[in-house]
C-alpha cells in the first residue's frame, strides 16, 4: 500500500486559494478545486510512476468508451441524486481513456453494504456526494475568522453597502463576509430588510450590492477557460445545458464562444445562484460536454 501525501500542495491550491477568491468577492468551490486541480491530476501522476494502465475513483458518475470513434464520452451517474459528472470537467480525452469510476452504476445503499463487508468507514460513504470536510478542521471557528487569521487587516477593506439604485444603506466589514445570494445579516436602512439579498460583490471599491430577493436571478453571464472534452464547432453558438452548482439542475442555454476560452451563456430561464468564480457544466442530451468558470454576469 502506497499514499500520495498531498498536504502542502491542499494549502497551497486549496486553503490559499480558498482566502484568496473569497478577498476578490468570488466563490470558492474548494471540491472542484481539489478534484480538479489537485486529486485528479496528482493520481494520473501517481499511475504514471508506477507504470499503473488505469486509474479508479470514487466518483459517481459513469464513464462509456466508443471503440468506433475512440472518443469517451461522461454521463451522470445511475442515481441521479448522487450524480459528480459536474466534478469531471477538467478531465482530457487521453485521460478519461484510463479511467474507472466504478460506484456511477451502483445506487448508494449497495455501496455502503459493500464498505460494511470491506470493514471501510460507511458513514463517508452515507451521502455519496462531496460535503466540504476536508476543510472542517482547518475552520473548526467558521469562514470569517479563518480568513481574519490568515491575512493580514490592509486586504480586509470595510465599505459600503448600497442597493441597485445606488441609494447607500448600510456599512460593511469586509467583503470576504459575503456571498452572492446570502441574506446580508447586518442592519439595512430599507424597508423589509429581511427581503434582502447579496446581489454583487465589488472588492475594488469595498463596495456591496443588495436587492430584493426577487431581483437576484440572472440570466446571462461570461465565463472563461472552457475546456471541453467532446468535440464542439466553436463557430457556431451551441445550444445546450448549463449546470451551475453540482447538484443543480440543467438549464437550457444557448453559449457563444470567444477567444481564449471565453464564452457567453444565454439561460433560457434566468436563475439563482450565478455568482463570479463559480464553476459550471455542460451537458448535451445527458453527457457531459466540458465546463468553464462564470466570470462576471452580464
Amino acid at each position: 500500500l502506497e499514499t500520495l501525501a498531498l498536504g502542502e500542495a491542499f494549502e497551497e491550491r486549496v486553503l490559499d486559494a480558498f482566502v484568496h477568491s473569497r478577498l476578490q468577492g468570488r466563490e470558492t468551490a474548494p471540491c472542484y478545486r481539489c478534484d480538479a486541480g489537485l486529486r485528479l491530476p496528482a493520481l494520473f501522476g501517481f499511475a504514471d510512476r508506477l507504470g499503473a494502465a488505469w486509474v479508479a475513483t470514487g466518483h459517481y458518475a459513469q464513464i462509456h468508451k466508443d471503440v468506433a470513434s475512440d472518443l469517451v464520452h461522461v454521463l451522470p451517474a445511475s442515481d441521479l441524486a448522487q450524480d459528480q459528472s459536474w466534478y469531471l470537467t477538467a478531465l482530457t480525452q487521453d485521460q478519461l481513456r484510463r479511467m474507472l469510476t466504478p460506484l456511477g452504476g451502483i445506487p448508494v445503499e449497495m455501496v455502503r453494504r459493500l464498505g460494511t463487508e470491506f470493514g471501510l468507514p460507511v458513514d463517508e460513504l452515507a451521502a455519496g456526494r462531496p460535503t466540504g470536510g476536508c476543510l472542517a478542521g482547518d475552520m473548526l471557528q467558521g469562514e470569517v475568522p479563518y480568513i481574519e487569521g490568515k491575512t493580514p487587516p490592509s486586504l480586509r477593506v470595510s465599505g459600503i453597502i448600497k442597493t441597485s439604485d445606488n441609494h447607500t444603506v448600510g456599512e460593511h466589514e469586509g467583503v470576504f463576509r459575503f456571498r452572492v445570494g446570502q441574506r446580508p445579516g447586518v442592519q439595512l436602512g430599507v424597508p423589509e430588510p429581511d427581503s434582502y439579498r447579496v446581489l454583487k460583490l465589488d472588492p475594488r471599491a469595498a463596495e456591496i450590492t443588495v436587492a430584493p430577493k426577487s431581483e437576484l436571478a440572472q440570466g446571462r453571464f461570461a465565463a472563461s477557460r472552457a475546456q471541453w472534452m467532446q468535440p464542439v464547432d466553436r463557430l457556431r453558438a451551441l445550444r445546450c445545458a448549463v449546470r451551475i452548482t453540482a447538484h443543480g439542475g440543467d438549464v437550457p442555454c444557448v453559449v457563444h464562444h470567444f477567444e481564449d476560452g471565453a464564452l457567453h451563456v444565454h439561460l433560457e430561464k434566468p436563475q439563482n445562484g450565478v455568482a463570479p468564480g463559480q464553476p459550471v457544466a455542460f451537458y448535451l442530451k445527458g453527457e457531459l460536454l466540458g465546463g468553464a468558470w462564470i466570470e462576471r454576469v452580464l
